[in-house]
């Protein structure tokens, strides 16, 4: 058979079409309509196309997009791509390559092409770039000859015979596999909602039935119901499938088409396992239009969907809780409350579909929510009587578990119309399973909320006008605000009529304390404003406006049985019938006003509309209420409620400023000259009555000689009266510390230097929204001025309220609630002490790497870590001494080393590098400059990364030595121009002779040694699993890497004593006899004997431990790795001896002992060749411990 793994093509042949020469790309498919061929092809990008023999083959490849998407070319761009008729099954990446005879209309046979891949190419170049990959359900509609191609001329050359393939048809709406229908899969036995096919409609027209038909190696008794969906919305009831023909056909469904609709085909399952089920359109005569033509290949063909044998997750459906009959327009209605509970795997709830038994129109339920533990998790719609739910990716709920979940609406309507949810079928509870993927099944016998008969149902209730409260909650209202809604509801009128009385009661608690205030005759409320009700979408003005100060008191009309506050509007507002309004109750608050009673922060205000029921009494009253156009009187009773419609507690919060010490930046030190300093930070918190925009900041500025006891400037007593918070900093700037942005302030006044001591800033612009905490970070620039003692200490503060000014939102003037949010004046909280001088340390950072192996010719490895300290200023460095400072090691570090490099971050963050080859005393220097200098920041640390660039065997390097690179302080004997650092802010030069800075005699700034070999073994162990120390078993496998050039060799061979082993430890229990054992040393590759060797004196007496020696010797062979490469070893033990419960053993490689190891690392290709030995806590990947093998 051909292998095509055997031959690799990419190229295309000169003067080949290529697909861009034509306005085409890969994957395009192509139509000469109207030619004498009006076949579909496939074209690729090495110029050949393939065809679709048949129809029903074009609909197994959905992502083509269908007829829609394919290009109509005219016959000479379509004839400029050869036809190929040479296929592979890519899907299941099959080596077998078939070619398609034709042997009818529309039919062919594949024949396998039984040659080599190179006599192929032979024959035809081209062969392989003719290949096109099919899917596997392509590859098993062909019938398969018996009968070989064993040459290229075999193989028909494909030429079309008119009228063998049916052209597409265009008409008004054309119909094929949608790009994203589902692809084939494996799902459990009882999934429900599985999506089998997705079809496309494009065009224009209405689509009035669909007949779907199932197919495949399954049963019609694998499908319980069968639904066509749009989206997430069920256009049609479950239907069953004929038992005889397997379709089923979906009429009146008045589907319009205007563009591009999908629409899935999904079905329950109760299957038996291993069956395979498709749902196809099978011709045209499948899908009907109301008027027009249809168009598009048929059949249109699904995947394949493979029953499994396991069943998946199920469901149980319950009523929960209870429901209220609701005014007309009430708002936030629960319609229906349910609880759904998983079983056998958890679920995510992704789409829940309801039926209205009621009587309430669609069109009178709007803003539908379902909620779950308090939060809404989708929003929904009506859709033809249905209340449907889209979860998108679902809320989940755990195996075992459930959620109960409510359904909420605004409700219009009438009087006594009804609304009554529940699942009409067990597909509308759409969860699939986290465990298997698919819909969980909901049985009959599980849903408790199937029937009308299950369902709660809530009835509108209201006479001829019904009032229902809507809002808002309880909240917060600004001082000098407008409109604010103290009251939200909603009125429905089932006939015309006129509201000509309107009582407003106004409840305040002026205190806040939870006791109304209890109003007398002679008392009033001025502060409130502009009351009025106003349509809520409009803003139209029905009722008023007035002021408090016209409202008077009204008998135990507030909680607590209080007096209130009301007034009587007489404006006059018309419904309409059947009508329904929103209104709001506002008002405005200015507590500037005088009043009897004076409305202040925290007070609480509570807005009632007095029942009209009440005012009209049951016998009516015409300045009350009347019917339109009449002189009758509305009557208490034909008011739903009749009695008062009362607003929650609004809450006064006045405008005001809090100011408060902010966590960061805390009191710290730094050097003179240092720069953008953060002095303090301050929180601004505007309180929930309005936002704020501060305008105005000024700070006071405070100094000290010794960090302890502050004073203004010029404030200090004796030898220090003169000292300045300016002459310590300059440049102060403000930032809001939270987007750290700078401020738009502009400083108007420094008086840093005088006895006033303060700094000004206007024009700030700096908005604080209301409830809202900001945080002003103050920065400044140290000067470079000597402090008047070792150290000095400056701080700033806010002096008085005024020196901060905000406007509310109504443009009034807020000024700081308190002062010294820093502490007191003498003693703050947040200080910063400036310093002469800062300083720095070297050490051997803790990242530094272990003792280890390096190789010849091994770059960039890393050798050593040092890590720089600062305190109090940031530094850069400017000079950088490395040396192998222990005796005799410079001459190793000389003879292997080629370049050093140092690797560290400079002041932007960036990540740099430089190199240098050492002197001839195994010394280098590094010197920086400007912004590559290597950066250390304040009170922080960094760390110089050290590599090496190692010699090769060409360059003089040597096997077997040891050295380290180490710091010094010293270059050429210079401490000067041994290590070199500069302040950041101070200036200040730290060099090789300065504190902290010490040489490599000490052994905090060693670095640790490393063993340079040509070759070096890297031994990794490969896990076995453990037995019983019984027959022949394997005690250890283990791979050796060659870490080494291309151009090195691992060798351990037996040409010289000792020339190549490895000793083994075993810890074992045997025999009170001592007992040898063989132990045999296998190479993987190929199975071949590497060493037989005795482990001696396995036992209890004379000792357990024991020694296994790997010498390479007779009869086994030598082993070489070039360097590189690895080779895998396992190591098989013949046990005896091993008698006794419990008995054990195992074999460890230990790393205690130097020469453990031995290894020819440079060879001579002599007898003289000497063993390089191991040294202990070099070979990294060492100790290596066996299985430990037990008698049970």
């Amino acid at each position: 058979m051909l292998a095509v793994g055997l031959i690799f093509v990419t190229a295309r042949n000169a003067g080949a079409a290529k697909p861009s020469d034509y306005g085409l790309t890969e994957g395009n498919t192509i139509s000469a309509a109207g030619s004498s061929d009006p076949d579909v092809y496939i074209v690729n990008d090495l110029g050949f196309k393939r065809l679709f023999l048949n129809p029903a083959i074009f609909g197994m490849y959905a992502h083509l997009g269908g007829f829609a998407n394919v290009k109509n070319v005219t016959p000479t761009v379509r004839d400029a791509f050869p036809t190929s008729g040479l296929y592979r099954n890519c899907e299941t990446n099959a080596q077998q390559v078939w070619a398609v005879e034709v042997t009818g209309e529309d039919t062919g046979v594949f024949h396998p092409v039984q040659m080599t891949g190179g006599d192929a190419v032979a024959q035809d170049p081209d062969f392989f770039k003719k290949v096109f990959c099919i899917n596997t359900r392509e590859e098993s509609w062909y019938p398969k000859s018996s009968t070989p191609y064993t040459s290229l001329s075999q193989i028909p050359v494909y030429t079309r015979t008119p009228g063998s393939t049916i052209p597409p048809v265009a008409g008004n709406v054309n119909v094929a596999l949608s790009p994203d229908t589902p692809a084939g899969q494996t799902v459990t036995k009882n999934a429900q909602g599985i999506a089998f096919t997705k079809i496309r409609l494009t065009g224009t027209g209405t689509v009035s039935s669909i007949t779907i038909t199932r197919n495949g190696a399954g049963s019609v008794d694998d499908i319980d119901n069968v639904y066509i969906y749009d989206g997430s919305n069920r256009l049609t009831s479950g239907k069953s499938l004929s038992s005889s023909t397997g379709k089923v056909t979906f009429v009146s469904l008045g589907i319009s088409v205007n563009g591009t609709k999908d629409l899935t085909v999904k079905a329950d399952l109760s299957a038996t396992g291993g069956n395979v089920n498709h749902f196809d359109i099978v011709s045209s005569g499948d899908v009907i239009l109301s008027s027009g033509t249809l168009g598009g290949y048929f059949p249109i063909v699904g995947a394949n969907f493979t029953m499994s044998g396991s069943d998946g997750g199920t469901l149980t459906v319950a009523k929960s809780g209870s429901l209220s009959n609701p005014n007309v327009g009430a708002q936030h209605v629960k319609l229906s409350e349910f609880k759904i509970t998983t079983a056998t795997e958890a679920g995510w709830v992704r789409g829940l579909r309801l039926i209205n038994n009621g009587t309430v129109k669609d069109a009178d339920i709007t803003g539908l929510a379902l909620e779950t533990g308090g939060s809404k998790v989708a929003d929904g719609y009506m859709s033809n009587g249905y209340v449907v739910f889209d979860l998108g990716s679902g809320v989940k709920i755990e195996k075992g578990n459930n959620k109960i979940f409510q359904v909420y609406g605004n409700l219009g309507g009438k009087k006594a119309e009804t609304v009554e949810l529940y699942f009409e079928l067990n597909s509308d509870v759409y969860v699939v399973g986290d465990q298997y993927g698919f819909g969980m099944a909901l049985s009959s016998a599980n849903n408790g909320l199937e029937t009308a008969s299950d369902a709660d149902a809530i009835t509108l209730q209201g006479g001829v006008i019904t009032l229902s409260f809507s809002g808002p909650s309880a909240s917060n209202i600004a001082d000098n605000s407008q409109d604010n809604v103290l009251l939200e509801y909603t009125i429905n009128a089932a006939k015309a009529i006129e509201l000509k009385k309107h009582r407003i009661v106004i409840c305040t608690d002026i205190n806040g304390d939870g006791t109304y205030d209890d109003y007398s005759a002679a008392q009033n409320v001025t502060d409130l404003e502009d009351i009025k009700v106003k349509d809520k979408s409009t803003g139209t003005v029905f009722v008023g406006p007035s002021d408090g100060s016209a409202f008077i008191a009204i008998t135990a009309a507030c909680p607590g049985s209080k007096n209130g506050l009301y007034k009587d509007f007489t404006d006059t507002m018309e419904m309409l019938t059947g009508e329904t309004k929103t209104l709001q109750v506002t008002a405005d608050l200015k507590t500037s006003n005088s009043g009897t009673l004076a409305i202040a922060n925290n007070s609480i205000i509570k807005a009632i509309l007095y029942g009209y029921g009440t005012l009209a009494t049951s016998s009516g009253d015409l300045t009350v209420a009347k019917y339109s156009g009449t002189n009758t009187a509305v009557v208490l009773a034909d008011f739903s409620p009749s009695g008062d419609i009362s607003g929650n507690a609004m809450t006064v919060s006045t405008s005001s400023l809090t100011l408060g010490l902010a966590g960061d930046p805390k009191s710290s030190t730094y050097v003179k000259g240092t720069a953008n300093v953060d002095l303090l930070g301050l929180t601004f918190k505007a309180a929930l009555g309005s936002s704020l925009k501060v305008t105005d900041i000024t700070l006071t500025g405070y100094v000290s000689d010794d960090n302890s006891t502050f004073a203004k400037s010029l404030g200090l007593s004796d030898a220090d009266a003169t000292m300045s918070v300016g002459n310590l900093v300059s440049g102060v700037k403000l930032y809001d510390g939270d987007a750290g942005t700078a401020l738009s302030c502009v400083m108007v006044a420094n008086n840093l230097s005088s006895s006033t001591s303060t700094i000004q800033f206007n024009n700030c612009n700096w908005s604080i929204p209301a409830g809202a905490t900001k945080k002003l970070l103050v920065k400044g620039d140290l000067s470079t001025n000597t402090p008047s003692s070792t150290y000095d200490g400056i701080a700033f503060n806010v002096a008085a309220t005024t020196d901060i000014t905000a406007l509310d939102d109504s443009s009034q003037t807020v000024n700081a609630d308190a002062t010294l949010p820093n502490g007191a004046a003498a003693s703050p909280t947040v200080k910063i002490r400036v310093n002469n001088t800062g300083s720095m340390t070297i050490s051997l950072s803790p990242s530094t790497p272990s003792q280890e192996a390096k190789y010849w010719g091994q770059t960039g490895t890393e050798f050593s870590r040092f890590r720089l300290t600062s305190t109090n200023e940031a530094f850069y460095i400017e000079r950088f001494t490395l040396i192998a400072s222990a005796s005799g090691e410079s001459t190793n570090e000389v003879n292997n080393v080629n370049n050093i490099s140092v690797t560290y971050t400079d002041a932007l963050g960036n990540l740099l590098t430089q190199s240098a080859s050492p002197n001839s005393a195994g010394s280098v220097s590094f010197a920086f400059a400007g912004t590559s200098r290597p950066y250390i920041p304040k009170d922080s640390s960094a760390d110089l990364i050290v590599k090496a660039d190692l010699k090769t065997k060409s360059s003089g390097a040597t096997n077997n030595v040891a050295f380290s690179i180490d710091f010094s302080k010293t270059y050429n004997g210079s401490t000067a121009n041994g290590f070199r650092a500069i302040g950041a802010g101070s200036s200040q030069v730290i060099d090789g002779a300065s504190t902290g800075i010490i040489d490599a005699a000490a052994a905090a700034k060693q670095g640790n040694n490393m063993y340079v070999y040509r070759v070096f073994p890297k031994l990794d162990q490969v896990a076995i699993s453990a037995g019983e120390p019984l027959g022949t078993k394997d005690v250890l496998k283990f791979t050796i890497t060659a870490m080494g050039l291309s151009d090195s060799k691992l060798y351990f061979d037996n040409l010289a004593t000792g020339s190549g082993s490895i000793k083994f430890e075993a810890v074992a229990s045997g025999d009170t006899t001592t007992t040898n054992l063989t132990a045999t040393t296998y190479d993987m590759a190929d199975g071949s004997v590497i060493s037989s060797d005795t482990i001696s004196a396995v036992g209890d007496s004379p000792s357990y431990y024991a020694s296994l020696t790997l010498d390479f010797g007779s009869p086994g062979k030598d082993v070489e790795i070039s360097g590189g490469t690895s080779k895998t070893f396992r190591i098989e033990v013949g046990f005896s001896g091993f008698n006794d419960k419990s008995d054990y053993f195992q074999l460890i490689l230990r790393d205690d002992v130097n020469g453990l190891i031995n290894w020819v690392a440079d060879s001579a290709g002599s007898l003289a060749d000497a063993d390089t030995a191991s040294t202990t806590s070099t070979l990294r990947l060492l100790p290596m411990n066996g299985p430990t093998l037990s008698k049970l």
